[in-house]
């Protein structure tokens, strides 16, 4: 009867050691500014696949649920019931800051978030279960602010997509505000809504302003139409943009025209780490194409996620987010910290579109 008895423990023990690990990813992957968000979901799925290749975590597989939200709120709270209905707990997602807020509204829910490239400010310092492994929003509005003040870019317009207003206008606000110093003054700003409104009625609006340079807040497809019609009507205007359109779809469809265009990028360091070189190459294999920065940076998401559930093998949410706190991770390019509060100590830099790639632009 003994014997029987530890048999049975044991067998119990290796089935608790066999249960899979549920993670859950959501972004927006059906509509036009869907390819943040595929892309995260592509470098996510290479990931947990290699990951369990390897073992999974502590022997245990890791089951990977991917859900749409469409740029959606309501579907995203929808879409948080179905996670907790097939006990999913740890979400990476989402992909863009205007879904900050259903993640606020889910505080009480059983759920941790752990976003690549929510940089909303307004999550900052916040005791919640949102952990994010980009640095946030005002720190491309100084980037961009100091480049423009030494190389005396004057005559901007600035036109942003309203449809992501709490990445948009909260970057417009703060670096018109830190711009308008030592005599500059932005000309114009245009509005706009990616999903309703005639891009090329926003263009003529942009270009009767006459501006020298121009500013687009928005993402890839929109900029790179934008850029079409400013470059066709004056082609020495300066174009500069964000990291929202640093994707495939800016150099697939803005052509030559989005060619010498600046970003504000994640960091890159000089030198390609090996862990991130092994990563791209794997990832060019599979889907084609170099990785952009949201596949990078999601991968790094995964590994602090990871890592933390390691040591606590997923006993709770509680316990999985008191190691990402105050945590050192080895990301794919560089080391990084997340405090006490979830966020990082990543920093953003200028890039220039050349020759089909994003090109870090150093000593400026």
């Amino acid at each position: 009867m003994k014997k029987l008895l530890i048999l049975l423990i044991c067998f119990l023990m290796i089935g608790c050691q066999q249960e899979v690990i549920k993670i859950g990813f959501i972004g927006d992957l059906s509509s036009e500014r869907s390819q943040l968000a595929v892309d995260a979901r592509n470098a996510t799925q290479l990931y947990i696949s290699n990951l369990n290749e390897e073992g999974g975590i502590n022997g245990r597989k890791i089951e990977l649920i991917i859900k749409d939200d469409g740029s959606d709120i309501n579907v995203a709270k929808m879409k948080y019931q179905e996670f907790i209905d097939e006990d999913v707990e740890y979400i990476i997602g989402h992909m863009t800051s205007d879904m900050a807020l259903p993640i606020i509204d889910a505080a009480e829910l059983p759920l941790l978030f752990i976003s690549p490239s929510i940089s909303t400010d307004k999550m900052t310092g916040l005791d919640d279960n949102f952990i994010r492994t980009s640095p946030v929003n005002s720190q491309q509005a100084v980037i961009l602010k100091d480049y423009c003040h030494k190389n005396n870019i004057n005559n901007i317009v600035i036109t942003y997509d309203s449809n992501n207003e709490e990445y948009t206008k909260n970057l417009h606000d703060y670096f018109k505000e830190i711009y308008e110093t030592d005599g500059y003054k932005v000309n114009k700003t245009v509005i706009f809504d990616s999903l309703t409104d005639d891009l090329d009625v926003v263009s003529k609006t942009i270009i009767e302003a006459e501006p020298d340079a121009v500013f687009m807040i928005s993402q890839a497809t929109s900029t790179a139409f934008i850029s079409q019609s400013l470059k066709r009507h004056n082609p020495d205007v300066e174009l500069l943009s964000v990291s929202w359109s640093m994707t495939q779809d800016l150099i697939t469809h803005g052509g030559t025209a989005v060619e010498g265009c600046k970003f504000i990028g994640i960091y890159r360091p000089d030198t390609t780490s090996e862990a991130y070189n092994t990563f791209a190459d794997y990832y060019s294999q599979v889907y084609g194409n170099q990785p952009t920065f949201i596949a990078a940076i999601t991968t790094d998401a995964l590994i602090a996620l990871t890592e933390a559930l390691a040591k606590t093998n997923a006993i709770s949410i509680e316990e999985t987010k008191a190691a990402l706190l105050d945590s050192k991770i080895k990301g794919l390019q560089e080391d990084f910290t997340i405090d006490s509060f979830g966020d990082n100590n990543k920093r953003y830099m200028l890039y220039e579109l050349i020759n089909g790639e994003f090109v870090p632009i150093r000593g400026w």
